[in-house]
């Protein structure tokens, strides 16, 4: 798709909630999205805010570490109240965030696997 294609598609959400871009693929969807969609309320949800994110009033970092159910816990409630602000609209989730554990998979143990689950 062109820059304007995407740029229309986009351009439908009040928000974008996205997890995982401190970096990797994550980082380049988010400053794509920072580039196409510069006015809409963009909430990032990793363990560091990526380089350039910075601070706006339609900008929302929030550290959390995805492995912990209770950092989940706050950040939900956050994004939740940061969305009290939005416009009417559907927003749009992109769950990006890696969790995983790498080794032959008889020697993890079940809370490992239950993690990724």
């Amino acid at each position: 798709m062109d820059f304007e294609s995407l740029r229309q598609f986009f351009s439908r959400y009040s928000a974008v909630v996205i997890t995982g871009e401190s970096s990797g693929i994550g980082a380049g969807m988010l400053n794509r999205l920072l580039e196409l969609i510069p006015s809409t309320l963009l909430i990032n949800v990793s363990r560091s805010c990526p380089e350039g994110f910075g601070a706006d009033s339609n900008r929302l970092h929030l550290a959390c570490n995805l492995l912990h159910s209770e950092a989940i816990q706050v950040a939900h409630g956050k994004i939740l109240e940061a969305l009290q602000g939005a416009p009417d609209g559907p927003i749009l989730f992109i769950n990006n965030n890696g969790v995983g554990y790498f080794g032959k998979f008889h020697q993890l143990s079940l809370e490992q696997h239950l993690t990724v689950i």
